[in-house]
């Protein structure tokens, strides 16, 4: 069985994704436990409005295509959520985080063991590490803005 995680854009997913080397990627619950034996599943998630702010700045620094197709050179943060996004709500990486979690019975799928947050990522791992002999975790793909 083992641990599964459900990776939610832009709340340190790649960080503990290549720690559980799992490469599955931004899947929601339904699709990603499907066919899986039960074993314990957990996520991360981050303050919305903090993970919009990350996400604008991913987007706008890393990410040619969609700061070309998105964004303005003179882009904020505000102007792209309230005038833009509505365009790109489609795409998965934009979706809210509970898109990821639901199943068709609950908001949060029953399926899901943990929760832990970004804001208290460091707690929150210590704590996985202890439980699950879990390695330490490794910091990546972080934004500098």
């Amino acid at each position: 069985m083992g641990i599964k995680y459900i990776h939610i854009p832009k709340t340190a997913g790649l960080s503990i994704s290549d720690t559980l080397k799992q490469k599955e990627g931004h899947q929601p619950i339904m699709w990603s436990l499907r066919g899986s034996p039960l074993g314990f599943v957990f996520s991360c998630v981050r303050n919305p409005y903090d993970r919009a702010v990350s996400m604008y700045y991913f987007l706008r620094n890393n990410s040619n295509s969609y700061r070309h197709q998105f964004m303005a050179e003179v882009e904020t943060v505000n102007s792209f959520w309230t005038e833009k996004a509505i365009h790109i709500r489609p795409v998965t990486f934009t979706k809210p985080q509970t898109y990821f979690l639901s199943d068709k019975k609950s908001l949060v799928s029953s399926r899901i063991n943990k929760i832990i947050r970004f804001e208290s990522l460091e707690d929150d791992w210590a704590e996985m590490q202890k439980l699950h002999n879990l390695p330490k975790l490794e910091h990546k793909n972080t934004n500098t803005a």
